[in-house]
């Protein structure tokens, strides 16, 4: 779990002051899961994080920002601003005699010139909360779980992403399915062994495919779908539940893939652990 970092406001606080805070370290948050798709984690500083997310922002690249949480505590003499959050798909409410409780993104801030609405950033209370999850897993993966459109998504680009990079990636890593009769190369059987000769060949030939002189975006149409990516995924309590309805062990709908009940599972009980689901 990578989730936002919000801050407590403190007594002292102006509205300018902790508006200030609570986006800094949104912009942080942000930066983080943007540069996990160029694998670029190590460029981050201490003051790097609005620099970048601005960048994003002035290039169009706006995905980014649907990790960055907001959470607004509007009072209900303004319930007309508080219906835009209603009638809006990203966003969640919840209403009491005095406040509308809002959650939603930085995108859906920026996309619907609601900055000023900024005004009423808060700690979550009676808010549904927002949840960050960073997850090492592999590009197959990764097709059925962008099926959830309510959710968010940064993934490791093998666009942008070289591999034959040794010093900043290491060697090529794959994912290795749990019906393999052993993680030992040495212990396998014939069969599996055809496997194992598929991932030495596609690396083989990424790497020679990158030494010709080819992008990284045209090599990788040789890499398995068991290629190693990383991706930051986030949602909603209630989208996560309905991701966990589909993509664990309990789905109604049929058996999930294997290599999704390896991850869905162990995070699905973590929300549980932490009382985010039931």
């Amino acid at each position: 779990f990578i989730n936002q970092d919000i801050p407590v406001r403190k007594p002292d606080d102006t509205q300018q002051s902790y508006k200030d805070r609570y986006l800094q370290a949104m912009y942080k948050h942000i930066e983080f899961c943007g540069r996990v798709c160029y694998h670029s984690l190590d460029r981050i500083t201490e003051d790097s994080a609005e620099r970048f997310v601005k960048d994003k922002i002035n290039l169009g690249h706006k995905s980014i920002c649907e990790h960055g949480a907001i959470y607004l505590l509007i009072p209900r003499t303004e319930d007309e601003l508080c219906n835009g959050y209603v009638d809006n798909i990203y966003s969640k409410t919840v209403f009491d005699d005095k406040f509308c409780y809002v959650s939603t993104n930085y995108r859906a801030i920026l996309e619907n010139e609601w900055e000023d609405d900024l005004k009423y950033l808060c700690n979550p209370t009676k808010h549904q909360l927002r949840h960050t999850v960073l997850l090492h897993s592999c590009i197959h993966v990764y097709k059925d779980l962008t099926r959830h459109r309510n959710m968010s998504f940064s993934i490791e680009s093998t666009r942008f992403c070289n591999y034959s990079k040794t010093d900043k990636f290491g060697e090529m890593k794959f994912v290795l399915p749990p019906w393999l009769t052993s993680d030992n190369y040495l212990k396998i059987d014939e069969i599996s062994r055809i496997f194992y000769r598929n991932l030495e060949h596609a690396e083989y030939d990424y790497n020679r495919l990158i030494n010709s002189g080819w992008k990284p975006q045209q090599a990788a149409e040789v890499l398995p779908q068991c290629t190693a990516a990383d991706v930051v995924m986030s949602g909603y309590d209630e989208d996560w539940a309905y991701v966990f309805s589909l993509r664990s062990d309990i789905a109604a709908t049929g058996q999930p893939h294997p290599l999704i009940l390896e991850i869905m599972n162990p995070i699905r009980d973590e929300f549980k652990n932490k009382g985010w689901y039931e």
